[in-house]
């Protein structure tokens, strides 16, 4: 991420500095052109005073005594200050001596009124306590403000010279101090913003320098940059399924170690459980985590699936004992008939013993006809089973259609996270952009953001791995509900089958009472027991017809039962 500077620190920085200290100087600087306006005002009035005084102790005499000479020497002595413009001494109303300076030659005695140009003061001469003259002096102003202003141009260049060596120096201060570490930060986190955790910064070199608070961050930033680099490791071993790989948390307060922990925990045991499922073993318990757990409350849907294949189990068992019956049944009603056919043959071929055998016939058609309804019980049973197995399959089959439509709300849920996750990335890039607009102070909201969209990312390619491994119970729900159709198709055979054996057994009951009836009559009624010999042959290959086809139903039965039971044997309760 490069996002461009447009308030330097450094420059912000070194424009405050230099600005303060500016400031700073340029009121020292003025408070000392003040201090000297003050001494140059007190040096022009120091100036005069001096002249007076050395006046006052020479004029007397020399005007008493009107020594020329003296008082020429005065005045030369007056105008040794360079700044002096008029010196006139008067004596009784007339002048005895005066110099002018040749600048003031062609000013009037008027213009020493100026104040703004001269500095005038006058005063009388006494002797022995009588007035006998007088002294007028002005000095130019301009003489003194000229040195004056010499003096504050040099204060000013020098202030102006310390203002660029404090501003120069600031800027070097802050670019070496503060720029050049802050930029190194500016680089590594803009390259972790991109998402490149392999950005390192060397915090050592800077912690040789100092060890100031930039110095203690670039070890902090490095610490961080190294535990979002593990974490990211361990993200992409849980994404490539290594449920395996070991999280330990830095401490209790680590919130994205601790959360990374108890999802690969969660996810170890939604895997273990998954596997168990798709091996057959349905007595895996998933405790949910939390109201919104949709996985874990899926899971728990397992046990009802358990409890309707448990008594599949237990139908399966009671149908191959039931079909066992059957069959043993059927072979000894088979064997019966064939004795009765067998007995009917001996009527025919050897009528002269007719009573007798018409009575062992009469006594083995009410054998057969016991046995026709025990088998008719057992039939009624079977169908029974069969029902009750196909109620069971359909319970199974629901189940496994809620437990798919469950699958379904977790992929849309998951669909939700991922939205949720895309949502957060997108806040936490926000998030950046807003804190590179704060500038500093919204430096640490910058690298926490960060932080949050790199964790949305491991989030998106976590329920990614999640979302793998929903299909692929999804796809073991899909077999066992194949499974369970095949279980439901073989018990419908079963339930058609018993359905054939109770009207076949029906049959042969009608039959064989159509037998005793016969054998009746013909006993009762002798002029008609060829006739009726004859039909009792008939029915008798009728029912030993029956007979072999409900054998062989009943044989089908078994296989079938074998089969269910083989199936359902596959599932662990």
């Amino acid at each position: 991420m490069n996002i461009p500077i447009k308030k330097s620190l450094s420059r912000r920085f070194s424009v405050i500095i230099s600005t303060v200290v500016t400031l700073f100087v340029l009121a020292a600087a003025s408070l000392l052109v003040l201090d000297n306006v003050k001494i140059f005002e007190r040096s022009l009035e120091d100036r005069l005073t001096l002249a007076f005084n050395l006046v006052e102790k020479t004029l007397p005499s020399a005007i008493w005594n009107l020594d020329q000479e003296l008082l020429d020497d005065v005045v030369e002595a007056l105008f040794v200050d360079n700044a002096m413009a008029y010196v006139q001494i008067l004596g009784n109303d007339k002048v005895l001596a005066a110099k002018t300076h040749p600048d003031f030659s062609a000013e009037t005695r008027e213009t020493l009124q100026d104040a703004s140009r001269f500095l005038f003061r006058s005063a009388a001469v006494f002797f022995r306590g009588d007035k006998i003259g007088g002294i007028e002096i002005a000095i130019f102003k301009k003489r003194g403000q000229e040195a004056l202003i010499h003096r504050i141009l040099i204060i000013l260049s020098l202030t102006f010279l310390l203002i660029c060596a404090i501003v120069l120096s600031s800027f070097m201060i802050t670019k070496r101090y503060l720029t050049r570490p802050l930029s190194a930060f500016i680089q590594s986190a803009g390259l972790i913003a991109d998402g490149e955790l392999g950005a390192e910064l060397d915090a050592e070199q800077h912690l040789e320098v100092s060890q100031d608070e930039i110095g203690v961050l670039a070890e902090v930033f490095r610490q961080m940059v190294a535990y979002l680099k593990n974490m990211t490791t361990l993200a992409t071993r849980i994404s490539m399924g290594d449920l395996e790989v070991e999280i330990v948390p830095k401490s209790k307060n680590d919130v994205l170690g601790n959360a990374f922990q108890n999802m690969t925990l969660y996810l170890k045991a939604i895997a273990g459980a998954a596997s168990a499922i798709a091996d057959g073993d349905l007595r895996q318990n998933i405790q949910a985590q939390s109201d919104a757990d949709i996985l874990g409350t899926a899971f728990q849907k397992m046990a009802y699936l358990r409890r309707t294949v448990s008594q599949v189990v237990r139908g399966s068992e009671q149908l191959d004992q039931a079909s066992e019956e059957l069959k043993n049944m059927s072979l000894g009603m088979t064997t019966d008939m064939e004795h009765n056919s067998h007995q009917i043959s001996v009527i025919a071929s050897h009528s002269q013993q007719f009573n007798a055998l018409m009575r062992d016939a009469a006594s083995a058609t009410a054998g057969s006809l016991s046995k026709i309804r025990a088998i008719a019980d057992n039939s009624t049973k079977i169908a029974s089973v069969a029902t009750d197995a196909m109620n069971i399959a359909s319970k199974a089959s629901q189940s496994l259609t809620q437990l798919e439509t469950r699958s379904v709300e977790i992929q849309a849920f998951i669909k939700v996270i991922t939205e949720i996750a895309q949502q957060t990335n997108l806040l936490a890039l926000n998030a950046s952009i807003e804190a590179a607009r704060a500038g500093e102070l919204g430096k640490g909201f910058s690298v926490v953001a960060n932080e949050v969209k790199e964790l949305a990312r491991g989030t998106a390619r976590a329920v990614e791995d999640i979302t793998q491994r929903v299909e692929a119970i999804h796809a073991t729900n899909k077999g066992v509900s194949s499974a369970i159709m095949q279980l439901f198709q073989i018990i419908q055979d079963i339930h058609h089958l018993s359905t054939i054996t109770a009207e076949t057994i029906e049959d042969y009951a009608l039959a064989t009472n159509q037998i005793a009836h016969s054998v009746t009559d013909a006993a009762e009624n002798s002029g008609e027991t060829t006739q009726a010999i004859a039909d009792v042959e008939i029915v008798s290959q009728h029912i030993v017809e029956r007979a072999n086809f409900m054998h062989q139903a009943a044989q089908t039965l078994t296989e079938l039962a074998e089969e269910l039971h083989r199936l359902v044997a596959q599932f662990q309760i």
